[in-house]
């Protein structure tokens, strides 16, 4: 088939690379601008394929390019904007996107992570068609993929892309012997981008929901945050420890200073962190080194005097 694609990232080039060695990629959507779309640009350089800034995807000039070239389908993959209803039409099958869910559950961005927050047990992921609502077009192949404890959004999302470029191929030849997918059975919760709020650790919580939240939000995102009274702080790696007694302890309190981490109280099991960075790019251990935390201090979810508590 003839295609139009769109995506982002890890995720875009490695299923961009894998479909272009059985259908034809005539031209490429992405941003532009993103670093981490090198691959992407690479990629069309080499293979002489047109690389379009994301932007355009809906521009009315698109269309003529789309008759002209006799597009057969819309593929995105990890594409933020949202494809018009006339852009879909001038091609012959319409869209299909990847989706890092088990749709109708966690439509929207950053499933994988949210899907890590809540506690699940399995993630997925749906091949569905494009509509004009947000992941809600039919479903045309899904796969389920467990969620193991010690997981992180690096480790799931290495898991979800190795499986991506099969599903995607499979989809394909569905749609182009005239499948229509299967209706989704319900709405679903549409969840939104994981911004500094969200990513901010309350140490009141539950301590498998710190710990859920810091794997959920670990490299390639920028991480947990955290504060002193005037310090900022972002943890990229910890894990649940021990249960103690509340007796002695206030939750946030950094109760234990090791070498290479630190322990912190909270319920009903501490927590101990191994990688955290300050505001000024300084990493554990030069932080315990300089006595920026120290036994006693008490972590937070807010700085002194901040405006927004």
């Amino acid at each position: 088939m003839k295609i139009l694609f769109c995506g982002n990232y890890d995720e875009g080039y490695i299923t961009l690379n894998c479909i272009s060695k059985y259908h034809d990629i005539i031209f490429v959507f992405c941003d532009l601008k993103e670093k981490r779309n090198d691959q992407i640009i690479s990629f069309c350089k080499k293979e002489k394929i047109e690389c379009f800034p994301d932007i355009k995807i809906n521009d009315l000039k698109i269309l003529e390019i789309i008759k002209e070239k006799k597009i057969d389908i819309v593929v995105c993959n990890n594409f933020k904007k949202m494809v018009n209803d006339y852009v879909l039409e001038s091609t012959k099958f319409g869209g299909i996107n990847l989706h890092s869910s088990l749709l109708p559950q966690y439509k929207g961005r950053a499933p994988l992570s949210w899907a890590i927050i809540n506690g699940e047990k399995n993630t997925g992921i749906s091949v569905h068609f494009i509509n004009r609502t947000l992941d809600g077009g039919n479903i045309i192949l899904q796969r389920k993929i467990p969620i193991k404890y010690s997981d992180t959004y690096s480790s799931l999302l290495e898991r979800n892309i190795q499986l991506e470029p099969e599903l995607l191929l499979k989809s394909l030849k569905k749609v182009e012997r005239g499948y229509k997918g299967k209706t989704q059975i319900s709405n679903g919760k549409i969840f939104p981008y994981i911004n500094n709020e969200i990513r901010t650790v309350d140490w009141n919580s539950n301590s498998r929901n710190i710990y859920n939240l810091i794997r959920a939000v670990a490299p390639p995102f920028p991480g947990a945050i955290s504060f002193t009274d005037n310090k900022e702080f972002k943890i990229f790696w910890a894990k649940e420890k021990r249960a103690l007694s509340s007796k002695n302890y206030s939750a946030g309190e950094i109760i234990n200073i090791f070498d290479t981490s630190f322990e912190v109280f909270c319920k009903p099991k501490t927590i101990e962190i191994f990688e955290i960075q300050d505001e000024t790019g300084n990493n554990l251990v030069e932080i315990i080194n300089n006595k920026t935390i120290f036994k006693g201090l008490i972590l937070k979810s807010r700085k002194k005097n901040d405006p927004s508590q």
